[in-house]
């Protein structure tokens, strides 16, 4: 970004039930710490998407913003290689971090230039939001970091973990492991969408487990029709 003049985006017409729902929205993300108010000159717009149960998904649109950032150089993790050293593992477990990308502080240069415009006024990002361009690799990076020393039984596709052993025991000793380091680092798990200790996973998109991997049959079909 650099020394780029600030980008303002001009909020488009919506209707009542929408500004409603924005509302609601930054009221509670601004009451878990994630937003604040903004006074910054950079302004990007609101999107709301609704989620295939209904409920509505609350995203800031950071595309001009992201055009003129220059991309962290860090790599990123080759799925395939990911699932062939899970595939022989006899337990598994699976992690999903709690809204990772709210678990993880945005850089304070970066703060004012994450600023968005809403019918209630200004607000800007305290946490790196998955809208910004090096949300996957910086997060890529801290998971990296927090997995060192674990490399043998634990490996992680941006915020999703997978936890792997050849017995139920060590699996147990592994899991523990791994736990600590996310809770020393000050992350949370969502448990609902964890799998513990299971011959067979559900992992980027693919069952894997028992020596076999394979693409999710729905997935499939829905490219089919």
């Amino acid at each position: 970004m650099g020394s780029h003049c600030p980008i303002q985006s001009r909020p488009y017409p919506i209707n009542e039930k929408v500004k409603q729902e924005i509302t609601r929205e930054i009221t509670d993300t601004k009451g878990l710490g994630v937003i604040q108010p903004s006074t910054s000159p950079w302004a990007s717009l609101v999107v709301l998407v609704q989620k295939q149960d209904g409920s509505i998904w609350f995203c800031v649109d950071h595309w001009k913003l992201n055009a003129i950032t220059t991309p962290v150089a860090y790599p990123m993790p080759r799925m395939d290689t990911l699932l062939g050293r899970l595939g022989p593992a006899k337990v598994i477990s699976t992690l999903d971090l709690s809204k990772g990308f709210w678990q993880m502080a945005l850089d304070p240069d970066a703060i004012a230039k994450s600023a968005f415009t809403t019918p209630v006024g200004v607000y800007e990002f305290t946490v790196l939001p998955s809208s910004m361009r090096n949300y996957p690799a910086s997060f890529q990076r801290l998971i990296n970091n927090l997995l060192q020393g674990c490399e043998q039984f634990a490996m992680a596709y941006i915020d999703d973990i997978a936890i792997f052993s050849h017995d139920f025991e060590s699996h147990l000793i592994h899991l523990i492991t791994v736990l600590g380091k996310i809770k020393h680092a000050g992350l949370t798990v969502k448990a609902k969408k964890c799998e513990w200790a299971l011959s067979e996973v559900v992992y980027l998109g693919y069952h894997v487990g028992r020596g076999h991997i394979a693409p999710l049959w729905d997935k499939i079909e829905a490219i089919k029709d």
